[in-house]
Protein backbone atom coordinates (compact mmCIF):
# COMPACT_ATOMS: atom_id res chain seq x y z
CA UNK A 1 0.00 0.00 0.00
CA UNK A 2 2.81 2.41 0.88
CA UNK A 3 4.58 1.74 -2.42
CA UNK A 4 1.36 2.34 -4.36
CA UNK A 5 0.80 5.58 -2.47
CA UNK A 6 4.33 6.79 -3.26
CA UNK A 7 3.88 5.84 -6.92
CA UNK A 8 0.64 7.81 -7.15
CA UNK A 9 2.28 10.81 -5.46
CA UNK A 10 5.22 10.66 -7.88
CA UNK A 11 2.93 10.47 -10.93
CA UNK A 12 0.74 13.33 -9.71
CA UNK A 13 3.73 15.57 -9.01
CA UNK A 14 5.32 14.94 -12.36
CA UNK A 15 1.99 15.28 -14.15
CA UNK A 16 1.50 18.67 -12.50
CA UNK A 17 5.00 19.74 -13.55
CA UNK A 18 4.31 18.65 -17.13
CA UNK A 19 1.02 20.57 -17.23
CA UNK A 20 2.62 23.69 -15.77
CA UNK A 21 5.44 23.46 -18.31
CA UNK A 22 2.94 22.99 -21.13
CA UNK A 23 0.83 26.02 -20.15
CA UNK A 24 3.95 28.13 -19.70
CA UNK A 25 5.17 27.12 -23.13
CA UNK A 26 1.86 27.88 -24.84
CA UNK A 27 0.71 31.05 -23.16
CA UNK A 28 3.82 32.91 -22.07
CA UNK A 29 7.39 32.08 -22.95
CA UNK A 30 8.25 29.63 -25.70
CA UNK A 31 6.34 30.92 -28.68
CA UNK A 32 9.39 31.77 -30.77
CA UNK A 33 9.94 29.30 -33.58
CA UNK A 34 13.50 28.38 -34.53
CA UNK A 35 15.20 31.71 -33.69
CA UNK A 36 14.52 35.33 -32.73
CA UNK A 37 13.38 37.38 -35.70
CA UNK A 38 12.03 34.41 -37.68
CA UNK A 39 8.43 35.58 -37.85
CA UNK A 40 6.78 37.47 -40.66
CA UNK A 41 7.49 41.18 -41.18
CA UNK A 42 4.27 42.55 -42.63
CA UNK A 43 3.44 45.84 -44.27
CA UNK A 44 0.16 47.70 -44.65
CA UNK A 45 -0.16 46.60 -48.28
CA UNK A 46 0.39 42.94 -47.44
CA UNK A 47 -2.06 43.19 -44.54
CA UNK A 48 -4.79 44.56 -46.81
CA UNK A 49 -4.02 41.83 -49.32
CA UNK A 50 -4.33 39.11 -46.65
CA UNK A 51 -7.68 40.47 -45.50
CA UNK A 52 -9.05 40.48 -49.05
CA UNK A 53 -7.74 36.99 -49.77
CA UNK A 54 -9.11 35.74 -46.44
CA UNK A 55 -12.63 36.94 -47.26
CA UNK A 56 -12.43 35.51 -50.78
CA UNK A 57 -11.11 32.17 -49.47
CA UNK A 58 -13.73 31.77 -46.76
CA UNK A 59 -16.65 32.74 -49.00
CA UNK A 60 -15.58 30.56 -51.92
CA UNK A 61 -14.80 27.44 -49.91
CA UNK A 62 -17.87 27.88 -47.71
CA UNK A 63 -19.92 27.90 -50.90
CA UNK A 64 -18.31 24.59 -51.90
CA UNK A 65 -19.10 23.13 -48.47
CA UNK A 66 -22.72 24.35 -48.49
CA UNK A 67 -23.21 23.12 -52.04
CA UNK A 68 -22.05 19.66 -51.02
CA UNK A 69 -24.33 19.62 -47.96
CA UNK A 70 -27.39 20.87 -49.86
CA UNK A 71 -26.64 18.82 -53.01
CA UNK A 72 -29.67 20.15 -54.93
CA UNK A 73 -29.48 17.53 -57.70
CA UNK A 74 -28.28 14.59 -55.62
CA UNK A 75 -25.09 14.25 -57.66
CA UNK A 76 -22.37 15.32 -55.21
CA UNK A 77 -22.65 12.81 -52.35
CA UNK A 78 -20.01 10.55 -53.82
CA UNK A 79 -17.16 9.11 -51.83
CA UNK A 80 -14.42 10.88 -53.76
CA UNK A 81 -16.11 14.25 -53.17
CA UNK A 82 -15.73 13.92 -49.41
CA UNK A 83 -12.03 14.60 -49.85
CA UNK A 84 -12.85 17.64 -52.00
CA UNK A 85 -15.00 18.95 -49.16
CA UNK A 86 -12.21 18.12 -46.72
CA UNK A 87 -9.89 20.21 -48.89
CA UNK A 88 -12.42 23.06 -48.77
CA UNK A 89 -12.56 22.86 -44.96
CA UNK A 90 -8.76 23.03 -44.84
CA UNK A 91 -8.83 26.16 -46.99
CA UNK A 92 -11.52 27.68 -44.75
CA UNK A 93 -9.17 27.24 -41.78
CA UNK A 94 -6.48 29.07 -43.73
CA UNK A 95 -8.83 31.95 -44.60
CA UNK A 96 -10.63 32.17 -41.27
CA UNK A 97 -7.71 31.62 -38.88
CA UNK A 98 -4.21 31.74 -40.37
CA UNK A 99 -4.56 34.76 -42.67
CA UNK A 100 -6.46 37.01 -40.20
CA UNK A 101 -3.88 36.27 -37.50
CA UNK A 102 -1.10 37.21 -39.89
CA UNK A 103 -2.93 40.44 -40.68
CA UNK A 104 -3.33 41.18 -36.96
CA UNK A 105 0.42 40.82 -36.59
CA UNK A 106 0.87 44.11 -38.43
CA UNK A 107 -0.73 46.01 -35.54
CA UNK A 108 0.13 43.66 -32.67
CA UNK A 109 3.65 42.41 -33.19
CA UNK A 110 3.58 39.71 -30.54
CA UNK A 111 5.13 36.29 -30.81
CA UNK A 112 1.95 34.64 -29.52
CA UNK A 113 -0.03 35.90 -32.53
CA UNK A 114 2.54 34.72 -35.05
CA UNK A 115 2.88 31.41 -33.22
CA UNK A 116 -0.89 30.84 -33.46
CA UNK A 117 -0.77 31.77 -37.14
CA UNK A 118 2.05 29.28 -37.68
CA UNK A 119 0.04 26.47 -36.07
CA UNK A 120 -3.10 27.13 -38.12
CA UNK A 121 -1.03 27.38 -41.30
CA UNK A 122 0.49 23.97 -40.54
CA UNK A 123 -2.93 22.39 -39.96
CA UNK A 124 -4.38 23.89 -43.12
CA UNK A 125 -1.42 23.22 -45.38
CA UNK A 126 -0.84 19.65 -44.20
CA UNK A 127 -4.52 18.66 -44.39
CA UNK A 128 -4.86 20.25 -47.84
CA UNK A 129 -1.92 18.37 -49.32
CA UNK A 130 -2.95 15.09 -47.68
CA UNK A 131 -6.49 15.50 -49.04
CA UNK A 132 -5.03 16.02 -52.51
CA UNK A 133 -2.97 12.87 -52.01
CA UNK A 134 -6.08 10.87 -51.12
CA UNK A 135 -7.94 12.28 -54.13
CA UNK A 136 -5.09 11.34 -56.44
CA UNK A 137 -4.93 7.78 -55.13
CA UNK A 138 -8.70 7.44 -55.55
CA UNK A 139 -8.46 8.65 -59.15
CA UNK A 140 -5.72 6.11 -59.79
CA UNK A 141 -7.90 3.20 -58.67
CA UNK A 142 -10.96 4.62 -60.43
CA UNK A 143 -9.12 4.69 -63.75
CA UNK A 144 -7.10 1.53 -63.30
CA UNK A 145 -10.02 -0.74 -62.41
CA UNK A 146 -13.49 0.71 -61.66
CA UNK A 147 -14.68 -2.56 -60.09
CA UNK A 148 -11.68 -2.75 -57.77
CA UNK A 149 -12.32 0.89 -56.89
CA UNK A 150 -15.89 0.04 -55.91
CA UNK A 151 -14.74 -2.68 -53.52
CA UNK A 152 -11.65 -0.89 -52.18
CA UNK A 153 -12.93 2.67 -51.62
CA UNK A 154 -15.78 2.00 -49.21
CA UNK A 155 -17.61 4.62 -47.15
CA UNK A 156 -15.97 3.45 -43.92
CA UNK A 157 -12.52 3.69 -45.45
CA UNK A 158 -13.22 7.17 -46.76
CA UNK A 159 -14.35 8.27 -43.29
CA UNK A 160 -11.27 6.68 -41.74
CA UNK A 161 -9.13 8.48 -44.32
CA UNK A 162 -10.64 11.84 -43.40
CA UNK A 163 -10.00 11.19 -39.70
CA UNK A 164 -6.39 10.18 -40.40
CA UNK A 165 -5.84 13.34 -42.43
CA UNK A 166 -6.79 15.53 -39.47
CA UNK A 167 -4.83 13.41 -37.01
CA UNK A 168 -1.76 13.71 -39.20
CA UNK A 169 -2.06 17.49 -39.60
CA UNK A 170 -2.98 17.89 -35.93
CA UNK A 171 0.09 16.05 -34.69
CA UNK A 172 2.32 18.26 -36.85
CA UNK A 173 0.84 21.35 -35.19
CA UNK A 174 0.94 19.83 -31.71
CA UNK A 175 4.68 19.19 -31.68
CA UNK A 176 5.69 22.89 -31.47
CA UNK A 177 3.14 23.37 -28.68
CA UNK A 178 4.87 20.59 -26.75
CA UNK A 179 8.21 22.35 -27.15
CA UNK A 180 9.80 21.05 -30.35
CA UNK A 181 10.71 24.41 -31.89
CA UNK A 182 14.24 23.67 -33.09
CA UNK A 183 15.39 23.58 -36.74
CA UNK A 184 15.11 19.78 -36.70
CA UNK A 185 11.34 20.18 -36.39
CA UNK A 186 11.25 22.04 -39.69
CA UNK A 187 12.96 19.11 -41.43
CA UNK A 188 10.42 16.74 -39.90
CA UNK A 189 7.52 19.01 -40.86
CA UNK A 190 8.51 19.41 -44.49
CA UNK A 191 9.53 15.78 -44.78
CA UNK A 192 6.35 14.24 -43.36
CA UNK A 193 3.93 17.01 -44.26
CA UNK A 194 5.15 17.88 -47.76
CA UNK A 195 7.75 15.58 -49.32
CA UNK A 196 6.13 12.20 -48.59
CA UNK A 197 2.64 13.25 -49.82
CA UNK A 198 4.20 14.70 -52.98
CA UNK A 199 5.98 11.40 -53.66
CA UNK A 200 2.67 9.53 -53.39
CA UNK A 201 1.00 12.08 -55.67
CA UNK A 202 3.64 11.81 -58.38
CA UNK A 203 3.59 8.00 -58.27
CA UNK A 204 -0.21 7.96 -58.47
CA UNK A 205 -0.25 10.37 -61.42
CA UNK A 206 2.34 8.27 -63.19
CA UNK A 207 -0.07 5.34 -62.88
CA UNK A 208 -2.99 7.54 -63.95
CA UNK A 209 -1.22 8.64 -67.12
CA UNK A 210 -0.47 5.01 -67.96
CA UNK A 211 -4.14 4.09 -67.46
CA UNK A 212 -5.33 6.97 -69.64
CA UNK A 213 -2.86 6.00 -72.36
CA UNK A 214 -4.12 2.42 -72.16
CA UNK A 215 -7.74 3.61 -72.41
CA UNK A 216 -6.95 5.86 -75.36
CA UNK A 217 -5.35 3.02 -77.31
CA UNK A 218 -8.41 0.86 -76.75
CA UNK A 219 -10.78 3.65 -77.76
CA UNK A 220 -9.14 3.75 -81.17
CA UNK A 221 -9.94 0.04 -81.62
CA UNK A 222 -13.59 0.33 -80.62
CA UNK A 223 -16.31 0.18 -83.27
CA UNK A 224 -20.06 0.02 -83.26
CA UNK A 225 -20.14 -3.80 -83.38
CA UNK A 226 -18.40 -4.37 -80.04
CA UNK A 227 -20.46 -6.51 -77.74
CA UNK A 228 -22.32 -4.28 -75.27
CA UNK A 229 -21.49 -6.53 -72.36
CA UNK A 230 -17.73 -6.33 -72.76
CA UNK A 231 -17.94 -2.66 -73.64
CA UNK A 232 -19.87 -1.72 -70.51
CA UNK A 233 -17.57 -3.81 -68.32
CA UNK A 234 -14.49 -2.01 -69.68
CA UNK A 235 -15.73 1.53 -70.00
CA UNK A 236 -18.05 1.81 -67.02
CA UNK A 237 -17.17 5.08 -65.31
CA UNK A 238 -16.83 5.67 -61.60
CA UNK A 239 -19.87 7.90 -61.66
CA UNK A 240 -22.03 5.14 -63.11
CA UNK A 241 -20.81 2.62 -60.57
CA UNK A 242 -21.69 4.86 -57.63
CA UNK A 243 -25.16 5.49 -59.06
CA UNK A 244 -26.25 1.94 -59.82
CA UNK A 245 -29.28 1.62 -61.99
CA UNK A 246 -28.38 4.50 -64.32
CA UNK A 247 -26.35 2.36 -66.71
CA UNK A 248 -28.14 1.03 -69.77
CA UNK A 249 -27.09 -0.62 -73.01
CA UNK A 250 -25.30 1.98 -75.16
CA UNK A 251 -26.66 2.73 -78.61
CA UNK A 252 -23.32 3.80 -79.96
CA UNK A 253 -20.40 2.14 -78.22
CA UNK A 254 -17.76 4.31 -79.88
CA UNK A 255 -19.42 7.58 -78.85
CA UNK A 256 -20.15 6.38 -75.32
CA UNK A 257 -16.60 5.14 -74.96
CA UNK A 258 -15.07 8.45 -75.99
CA UNK A 259 -17.40 10.34 -73.64
CA UNK A 260 -16.51 8.09 -70.71
CA UNK A 261 -12.80 8.49 -71.29
CA UNK A 262 -13.10 12.25 -71.78
CA UNK A 263 -15.08 12.57 -68.56
CA UNK A 264 -12.43 10.70 -66.59
CA UNK A 265 -9.70 12.76 -68.24
CA UNK A 266 -11.47 16.01 -67.33
CA UNK A 267 -11.82 15.11 -63.64
CA UNK A 268 -8.22 13.91 -63.48
CA UNK A 269 -6.98 17.04 -65.24
CA UNK A 270 -8.88 19.25 -62.79
CA UNK A 271 -7.28 17.53 -59.80
CA UNK A 272 -3.88 17.76 -61.50
CA UNK A 273 -4.33 21.52 -61.93
CA UNK A 274 -5.32 21.90 -58.26
CA UNK A 275 -2.29 19.87 -57.17
CA UNK A 276 0.12 21.79 -59.42
CA UNK A 277 -1.16 25.15 -58.17
CA UNK A 278 -0.76 23.99 -54.57
CA UNK A 279 2.77 22.62 -55.01
CA UNK A 280 3.99 25.53 -57.14
CA UNK A 281 2.53 28.00 -54.63
CA UNK A 282 4.14 26.38 -51.60
CA UNK A 283 7.46 25.14 -52.98
CA UNK A 284 9.22 28.56 -53.32
CA UNK A 285 8.29 29.48 -49.75
CA UNK A 286 9.50 26.13 -48.43
CA UNK A 287 12.86 26.52 -50.15
CA UNK A 288 13.40 30.03 -48.80
CA UNK A 289 12.14 29.01 -45.36
CA UNK A 290 14.56 26.08 -45.17
CA UNK A 291 17.44 28.37 -46.12
CA UNK A 292 16.46 30.81 -43.37
CA UNK A 293 16.26 28.17 -40.66
CA UNK A 294 18.91 25.61 -41.61
CA UNK A 295 21.56 28.00 -42.96
CA UNK A 296 22.59 30.39 -40.18
CA UNK A 297 24.67 32.60 -42.47
CA UNK A 298 21.74 32.92 -44.90
CA UNK A 299 19.73 34.81 -42.27
CA UNK A 300 22.02 37.79 -42.78
CA UNK A 301 21.25 38.09 -46.47
CA UNK A 302 19.76 41.46 -47.24
CA UNK A 303 16.56 40.28 -48.94
CA UNK A 304 16.07 36.84 -47.41
CA UNK A 305 13.18 37.96 -45.19
CA UNK A 306 11.58 39.84 -48.07
CA UNK A 307 11.82 36.74 -50.26
CA UNK A 308 10.23 34.59 -47.55
CA UNK A 309 7.42 37.11 -47.00
CA UNK A 310 6.68 37.42 -50.72
CA UNK A 311 6.66 33.66 -51.27
CA UNK A 312 4.49 33.21 -48.18
CA UNK A 313 2.02 35.64 -49.71
CA UNK A 314 1.88 33.50 -52.84
CA UNK A 315 1.00 30.38 -50.83
CA UNK A 316 -2.28 31.89 -49.71
CA UNK A 317 -3.30 32.31 -53.31
CA UNK A 318 -3.86 28.56 -53.75
CA UNK A 319 -6.46 28.41 -50.98
CA UNK A 320 -8.77 30.77 -52.83
CA UNK A 321 -8.59 29.42 -56.38
CA UNK A 322 -9.86 25.88 -55.75
CA UNK A 323 -13.58 26.84 -55.70
CA UNK A 324 -13.10 28.61 -59.05
CA UNK A 325 -11.55 25.48 -60.54
CA UNK A 326 -14.39 23.30 -59.26
CA UNK A 327 -17.10 25.49 -60.76
CA UNK A 328 -15.28 26.04 -64.06
CA UNK A 329 -14.19 22.48 -64.75
CA UNK A 330 -16.57 20.15 -62.85
CA UNK A 331 -20.05 20.27 -64.35
CA UNK A 332 -21.85 18.73 -61.38
CA UNK A 333 -20.39 21.29 -58.97
CA UNK A 334 -21.10 24.09 -61.43
CA UNK A 335 -24.72 23.02 -61.86
CA UNK A 336 -25.26 22.70 -58.10
CA UNK A 337 -23.71 26.12 -57.38
CA UNK A 338 -25.86 27.80 -60.03
CA UNK A 339 -28.95 26.09 -58.67
CA UNK A 340 -28.08 27.05 -55.10
CA UNK A 341 -27.55 30.70 -56.05
CA UNK A 342 -30.63 30.76 -58.28
CA UNK A 343 -28.69 32.00 -61.31
CA UNK A 344 -30.55 30.48 -64.24
CA UNK A 345 -29.78 26.83 -63.57
CA UNK A 346 -31.72 25.67 -66.63
CA UNK A 347 -28.91 26.90 -68.91
CA UNK A 348 -26.55 24.15 -67.74
CA UNK A 349 -28.66 21.64 -65.87
CA UNK A 350 -31.41 21.04 -68.42
CA UNK A 351 -29.03 19.90 -71.19
CA UNK A 352 -27.37 17.67 -68.63
CA UNK A 353 -30.69 16.06 -67.67
CA UNK A 354 -31.72 15.73 -71.30
CA UNK A 355 -28.50 13.89 -72.12
CA UNK A 356 -29.13 11.52 -69.22
CA UNK A 357 -32.66 10.78 -70.47
CA UNK A 358 -31.41 10.17 -74.01
CA UNK A 359 -28.80 7.76 -72.68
Amino acid sequence: FAESYLLVRWISCHWRECCESWFTNVFSLKTVMFYEGYYFEGSLASTVFYMIVAVFTVVGNSLVFITFVKDPYGQLRKRRNYFLVNLAVSDIIMGACAEPLLACGYWYKKDQIFFAHYLFAIISGASSLTSLTALTIIRYYALKDPFEYEMLISSKRVLAGVVLIWLQSGHLALLPVLGWQTPSYQLYLYGVGFSIPCIFIFLAYFGILRSIRHYTKNVMKVNATIDSRSSSAFYLSTEAIENQGQVSRPENNGVRTRRAVEREKNVTKTLLIVMCIFVLSWLPMLIVDVLMVQCVSCRNWENIHLARDVTLTITYFSSGVNPILYTLRMRQFRAAVIKLLGLGDWVIVMPYKRNQQNS
